[in-house]
């Protein structure tokens, strides 16, 4: 395992998405509640694979007021170390992930600068435990905040929006 090679690749990340950083208009103003409190865009349950990778998505369009909620603790999200009974992704190695074709963001890249080009050869499956770990990595170089131990509770109609409840870990609720 090198930490060189971790930090030369989220240096290449850096780069790359300073490349594309596109579009530089915001895609939605910020808006206010009519009691002034701030509102967001887009409210994600779930920081699993498929919640990181949507709000990557967004982000990726300039739609930041985004906010990410996961009942789980930080690092069990979605079931990679938690409820998979596999061992190892049932998919073969190269498949996309949430990278969104960004070369440096594959797994591929991360496995190669964490364990070598020649892990990578030998690789058949990707543990669980891996992919896990490359997810955890993969929010923090595109910066995804996650609010863990966070639940949704409700949902309700406000003037216009929608209002979520959350709960946290040490019960606090808000909306």
């Amino acid at each position: 395992m090198t930490s060189d090679g971790l930090d030369a690749l989220e240096s290449q990340v850096r780069r790359d998405l300073r490349v594309i950083d596109h579009p530089k208009l915001k895609w939605l103003p910020t808006q206010t509640h009519a009691l002034g409190a701030p509102i967001c865009d887009v409210l994600i349950v779930g920081a699993g694979q498929s919640g990181i990778a949507t709000a990557y998505a967004l982000k990726r369009e300039n739609v930041d007021n985004v906010s990410v909620i996961d009942k789980a603790s930080c690092g069990r999200e979605g079931p990679w170390i938690t409820l998979a009974r596999m061992r190892t992704l049932r998919s073969p190695k190269d498949y996309p992930g949430p990278d969104l074709g960004v070369p440096s963001l594959t797994y591929q890249s991360w496995h190669e600068a964490k364990y070598g080009k020649v892990a990578w050869r030998d690789l058949e499956l990707i543990p669980t435990s891996y992919w896990n770990d490359y997810l955890l990595w993969f929010r923090r170089v595109v910066g995804i905040n996650v609010q863990n131990e966070t639940k949704l509770t409700a949902i309700h109609p406000d003037d216009g929006c929608l209002r979520a409840e959350i709960e946290t870990s040490v019960g606090d609720t808000s909306a």
